[in-house]
């Protein structure tokens, strides 16, 4: 790699905030907030701001699916 050069993923991860997961879930923000608390939603805080990567997300639905 040539010196000073920054490489980027092909592919960054994507994330999203809890509004859009309950809107895309259909369910409310409250729900998304209890997932989170008790553990079986894995989030991103940075700082005061907390996100969901869309791959944790579709872990968290996979998961529901099968139970």
């Amino acid at each position: 790699m040539a010196a000073g050069k920054e490489t980027h993923p092909a592919n960054p991860p994507r994330f999203v905030t809890i509004a859009e997961v309950a809107n895309a879930l259909n369910v409310s923000v409250r729900t998304v907030r209890r997932w989170i608390k008790s553990g079986v939603l894995s989030v991103h805080r940075l700082g005061s701001i907390v996100r969901i990567s869309e791959a944790d997300l579709a872990a968290f639905l996979a998961r529901r699916r099968g139970s």
